[in-house]
């Protein structure tokens, strides 16, 4: 009997050390897309969720309200706990979100570096103000 209680202690050790580690992979979940030929991985900072799982047509609404028409969105991830706040109902804060966005146009295209910083510039010249004027409802 002793010996079968220190197994099931050894084998509760070994899953919460399993659930530990699983907590800290899933922490850093990369969002995987494709980019024409090329498939990216792309890691949301710390603190980020992607919100792909979540499947909100209201969250999909905003982040289409963010960007130029004719762009496609690769990720758009809020703090975590905004996350926790849409999913439990409450309206999220939103003071910072996380967008990459693509021109539809050239999502198949590979682009040089100076042609990646001229698109750059004219994109972050209004981006500021269209966050500011965006809305969730």
């Amino acid at each position: 009997m002793a010996r079968a209680a220190a197994s099931a202690r050894r084998l509760g050790s070994a899953a919460a050390f399993a659930a530990v580690l699983a907590c800290g992979v899933a922490d850093a979940a990369p969002v995987i897309t494709q980019l024409g030929a090329d498939r990216v991985v792309i890691d949301t900072p710390p603190g980020y969720s992607d919100t792909a799982f979540i499947g909100s047509p209201r969250l999909n609404e905003f982040a289409e309200s963010l960007v130029p028409e004719g762009n496609r969105i690769l990720v758009f991830a809020l703090s975590d706990a905004d996350v926790r706040r849409f999913s439990a109902g409450d309206t999220p804060d939103l003071r910072r979100v996380l967008l990459l966005t693509v021109p539809r146009a050239m999502a198949r295209e590979r682009e040089s570096a100076a042609q990646f910083v001229a698109m750059s510039r004219e994109v972050f010249g209004n981006v500021g103000e269209r966050a500011r004027q965006a809305r969730i409802h």
